[in-house]
């Protein structure tokens, strides 16, 4: 559970009672019961329910992915199936896992582009190169690149500029997991008068359809 007081952002989560406790030991083939103080363990549970019903470990923190897959590999060693269940839900057993389930890793279906970001850079360094850049809408995003780009890089700190990488997406989330930068050049941010007079050049013709710009 302390994975997930994290997800959710509870950091400084510090209640007087233990996250996860261990509480009874049943004597069936291997039942054991847990309590915990920690105010949103529910929402976290109904996550490694949702989990073990689609058989994919989407929505989970990254630290609860070792958890599920211990739980998988002890199904498959012992031949057996793991209920998750719990008293205060109607429906006592909320998930099976049998031997035959394999989980799907996030990592295992990443999506592979090519994308052009425009901003600015804000941070060059690190024991590792790592480069961070604002968009210009705002969003932060870090990124790698080899030793000879940081060190390009480095010399375009604070200014706008135009980023070509490749990123790993996840399509279920829609969401950027990586960026490696492939190239970096110096980017003149247009005043918008010029860039509709582009608009309308190109727009010919039509430009007097649409009204002037």
């Amino acid at each position: 559970m302390a994975a997930f007081a994290e997800y959710f952002g509870d950091k400084k989560w510090s209640g007087s009672e233990k996250i996860l406790s261990l509480v009874n030991v049943e004597n069936k083939s291997n039942s054991l019961s847990f309590a915990s103080g920690y105010p949103k363990a529910k929402d976290g549970y109904a996550l490694m329910i949702k989990a073990a019903e689609n058989k994919h470990l989407y929505g989970l923190p990254r630290n609860a992915f070792d958890g599920m897959k211990r739980i998988s590999a002890l199904t498959k060693k012992k031949k057996c199936n793991a209920e998750l269940s719990s008293e205060s839900l109607p429906d006592r057993i909320r998930a099976v896992i049998t031997p035959e389930d394999t989980f799907i890793i996030p990592e295992e279906v990443l999506l592979t582009d090519v994308k052009d970001f425009y901003g600015e850079i804000t941070r060059v360094g690190g024991s590792e190169p790592k480069i961070r850049f604002r968009t210009f809408g705002g969003t932060l995003y870090d990124g790698k690149a080899s030793k000879e780009l940081t060190r390009k890089i480095a010399e375009m700190l604070y200014q706008t500029v135009k980023i070509k990488a490749e990123i790993k997406w996840d399509p279920t989330a829609s969401e950027i997991r990586s960026i490696k930068i492939l190239h970096v050049e110096p980017h003149k941010v247009q005043p918008n008068s010029k860039l509709f007079g582009e608009l309308r050049q190109s727009l010919g013709a039509h430009s007097e359809k649409y009204g002037s710009f």
